[in-house]
């Protein structure tokens, strides 16, 4: 406050003595008065914009997970035979384990009974569920959880855009795009796989690239630094596809020095006709290039490693507890034996590993799911249901409105070279994001090998790890997002304020009904009720340890897991054989009593060694502390449930029955039902 004070006293003493020296205050004065009016008015003006912005963006948000905003603590944002249960779970384990002061790498409580290393694929939504839960209920904190970053993706590509177009207004567009875009809503969203919601970081990553590159400023250093960190703390995915991103920018760079660097410039008819000559001149204007560009190419190349490096550093604890646990033979995620991917062998360029990964994951290896009519065909029935764990609707559906809104972006080509930048990487990583064949649509496996991404699979840093290319989509969206915006600025760069905001906000809203009415994307979307079976909630009171056996392992007419499992035990905290990749534990898969639980369920009529293997089997599952055994009416066909019920009574006698359709057994010792019998 001193320093401003001061300023003002010494411009008034400016004033007073240029009046008495007759110069006069009357320009003088209201110029510096309008001057710092004019200040204030855009800074107010500023604020009240992004303020604004702000609220469009969450009134969008309420929108898209609608009806979810009337009923935060009552449903759960997701499809009920989705993923998203086991990521629900993974946010749950590690803010217990934090609570009890301990780090979320071992884990008891699922493959029961060994249990085993883990480390959750998506620990930065966990720490925020953290952070929310002592406000609200665990469901809400998960359903805000997802508001708050599809707002937070928003923003940031928002910010993004504004770099580029230098329009606050016309940047909503790309948030909309990016944000919003059925791949969100559907992939990270419907189906909850959480580590690929974490919008946010990406676009700010790339906004620091770019400053860097433009303005080559330490803090803009710093700030890729830690937004690489942060994108790939939340998606080990996307730390890779930054590195992807970073190399074609870097590349955009060079170009732009070469460019700039040969533009004007003319040879003359003998040079060009002689062939020494034009040589010479070639070899001269390569010297003189290399003399221009290369200490500034040089400078922009060390900071990039600087921040990547640092990045690194930043995020090297995780990354070496991740591999710790990945490489522990008693981690839970992987198989025994999980493929593992080589650039020397082109059946895994093709995504054909081993039979392995095929009987466990139900996929054939790492099969991609985009295909290039999907990009443009609407229709709610065009969507690809998958057959992997998630079992989701994936969505690459791109937008009509978007699209054209990017070629409106071609005027300004020649005032903007950036559009050719954004142009080009939108194809590349749309082109990327089809996979290792690319295929024409849903309805045919026909295809041809893709070009782009054998090269990069190839010859770029550890792209060979890429599981699923899908992902890449998300680049895809930036770039197309920021030209759209560009696009609605050439839109409506001759109208006024007023009407540019009204059209803005208008187009963006039909960009969002297009998601969700035209789109493949299911809407509303997919939710499921918070509620547990009752017997749940009676065993959440028994403080004694023990496993309990959650039947049938396989969800009808797919070869899944039900998922919702993992929710359960979040209630009544009992340990389960299964796993989070959707495997169930050594010693139970094994275990004779299962067996006859297998063959009563295929109608296989019951033999001489039925009672010889129940007895060994429930006598390996009592000392395994396995306590009860739950049997799920509703997701077994026909009477297959009433063949198991007629199976275990005569050993295990007459069950639980519930009003929900949960039958339980608890698991004795049929020796001394001998006795009591007798």
């Amino acid at each position: 406050m001193q320093i401003i004070n001061t300023e003002r006293t010494d411009m008034k003493d400016v004033l007073d003595r240029e009046s008495s020296e007759g110069l006069g205050t009357e320009k003088s004065a209201p110029s510096v008065l309008e001057a710092d009016l004019k200040k204030e008015d855009s800074y107010s003006r500023t604020l009240g914009e992004t303020l604004c912005i702000g609220l469009f963006f969450a009134f969008l948000v309420f929108i898209a997970i609608w009806p979810v905003g009337f009923h935060w603590g009552d449903q759960l944002i997701g499809d009920y035979e989705g993923d998203f249960w086991k990521h629900f779970w993974g946010h749950w384990w590690v803010c217990q384990s934090l609570d009890k002061g301990i780090l979320p790498l071992f884990c008891d409580l699922i493959n029961a009974p060994r249990g085993g290393y883990l480390y959750i694929a998506d620990p930065c939504n966990a720490l925020i569920v953290y952070v929310l839960k002592p406000f609200m209920s665990f469901a809400a904190a998960q359903n805000v959880l997802i508001a708050l970053n599809l707002w937070m993706g928003m923003a940031a590509c928002w910010i993004l855009a504004n770099y580029f177009i230098k329009d606050r207004i016309c940047s909503a567009a790309a948030a909309v795009v990016y944000g919003l875009s059925g791949y969100v809503l559907s992939y990270p969203v419907s189906s909850g796989v959480s580590e690929t919601l974490n919008t946010a970081w990406a676009p700010l990553f790339i906004y620091f690239l770019h400053r860097l590159l433009d303005w080559g400023r330490f803090r803009d250093m710093l700030g890729m630094a830690v937004f690489f960190a942060l994108t790939t703390f939340s998606c080990w995915y996307y730390g890779e596809f930054m590195a992807v991103y970073t190399a074609a920018a870097f590349l955009y760079k060079v170009s732009q020095y070469i460019i700039k660097y040969w533009r004007g410039r003319s040879y003359k008819i003998k040079e060009l006709i002689c062939f020494k000559r034009a040589r010479a001149a070639f070899l001269c204007s390569c010297r003189r290039w290399f003399a221009f560009s290369y200490p500034y190419l040089k400078i922009h190349f060390l900071q990039i490693c600087c921040a990547i490096i640092l990045g690194a550093v930043m995020i090297s604890p995780f990354a070496i507890a991740f591999k710790l646990v990945v490489s522990n033979s008693a981690n839970i995620v992987m198989p025994a034996k999980a493929p593992k991917r080589s650039i020397s062998r082109m059946r895994d360029y093709m995504g054909n590993n081993s039979e392995v990964s095929v009987n466990i994951r139900g996929i054939n290896g790492f099969h991609n799911y985009t295909n290039l009519l999907g990009l443009f065909l609407p229709g709610k029935g065009n969507a690809t249901v998958t057959v992997t764990v998630d079992r989701l609707v994936r969505v690459h559906y791109l937008g009509w409105i978007a699209v054209i809104l990017g070629l409106f972006a071609w005027r300004s080509r020649r005032k903007n070279q950036a559009v050719y930048y954004l142009g080009a990487a939108f194809l590349l990583f749309l082109i990327l994001s089809l996979g290792q064949k690319i295929t024409y649509s849903d309805f045919s496996p026909q295809g041809f090998l893709n070009p782009v991404y054998l090269l990069m699979f190839l010859f770029f840093p550890f792209f060979y790890n890429i599981a699923i290319p899908f992902r890449l989509l998300m680049i895809s969206l930036i770039c197309l997002g920021i030209l759209a915006s560009w696009g609605m600025k050439e839109l409506l760069r001759r109208q006024t304020y007023f009407k540019k905001c009204v059209f803005s906000s208008f187009i963006c809203f039909c960009m969002l009904l297009e998601i969700i009415f035209v789109s493949p994307l299911p809407w509303p979307l997919p939710v499921s009720p918070v509620e547990v079976p009752n017997f749940y909630n009676i065993i959440a009171a028994d403080p004694r340890d023990y496993a309990i056996i959650d039947y049938p392992f396989e969800r009808p007419g797919a070869r899944l897991i039900p998922s919702e499992y993992f929710y359960y035990q979040t209630v009544h905290g009992k340990k389960i054989p299964y796993r989070t990749s959707g495997v169930l534990s050594w010693e139970l898969s094994h275990n004779f009593f299962m067996e006859e639980i297998l063959l009563a369920q295929n109608g296989v009529l019951a033999s001489s060694k039925t009672r010889k293997n129940f007895e060994r089997g429930i006598k390996s599952l009592l000392d395994m502390k396995f306590r009860y055994f739950i049997l799920h009416e509703r997701l077994l066909p026909g009477f297959t449930a009433l063949d198991i019920e007629n199976r275990l009574i005569p050993y295990l006698g007459e069950p639980m029955r519930f009003g929900d359709g949960t039958v339980v057994f608890q698991i004795k010792d049929i020796s001394s039902t001998e006795n009591e019998a007798e």
